[in-house]
């Protein structure tokens, strides 16, 4: 279940991974036995977010990569230990 999978995580990111990938298999699951109608054409669209979140980055190499991308006068870095 998709809450489950944030409640389980140890972090925010992993919770986020976790229900991402909870969805995808729903949406799978609902569409293989009919409960959700997904065009074929958009069948698709499941594989490349599965990728993208198979790809995904560890949560500290996120974290890392998004750091320089930050407005250093907008966020107190100091504040989430960065």
């Amino acid at each position: 279940m998709p809450a489950q999978a944030i409640v389980g995580a140890d972090s925010h990111y992993h919770a986020g991974r976790a229900v991402a990938g909870e969805v995808l298999r729903l949406l799978r699951a609902g569409q293989a036995d009919g409960r959700v109608e997904i065009a074929e054409r958009e069948l698709r669209w499941l594989d490349m977010m599965q990728s993208a979140l198979e790809t995904l980055p560890d949560e500290g190499d996120f974290i890392a990569a998004q750091v320089p991308l930050l407005d250093a006068s907008t966020v107190r870095l100091e504040d989430y230990g960065l």
